[in-house]
């Protein structure tokens, strides 16, 4: 899979979501388990993707936009990325919550001080 393909699964699914009147939208670190596709490489395509819909004409249809981590590699994947790729888009990173009985990481982005 390549970079422009990874990201087209993220617009794709912010798409759908805004023409089913969605609100929010997980999206759990695709690509990542048994397509291989390396989870440092994946997270900053996945963070890109969501911004560049989210500064386009349909961005502010959404409200939330979470990334699910399952596993430790996401988790250091995500947690690397977010602050170079989004610190000049949004102005605040919420806390990671972690799920104990899932063991699912939510990382929660806010942009404009409502929360995504």
């Amino acid at each position: 899979m390549q970079e422009e393909d990874l990201a087209s699964c993220y617009t794709t699914g912010l798409k759908l979501a805004v023409e089913n009147d969605c609100k929010s939208i997980a999206f759990s670190a695709l690509s990542t388990g048994v397509y291989g596709y390396p989870s440092h490489d994946a997270a900053p395509v996945a963070i890109n993707a969501v911004k560049d819909f989210l500064e386009g004409k349909d961005g502010d249809k959404l409200e939330k936009v979470i990334f699910c981590t399952f596993v430790q590699k996401d988790v250091d994947a995500y947690n690397y990325w977010l602050p170079y790729v989004s610190l000049s888009y949004f102005t605040e990173l919420s806390n990671v919550i972690k799920d104990a009985s899932s063991h699912l990481w939510q990382m929660s982005m806010m942009r404009n001080g409502r929360m995504l």
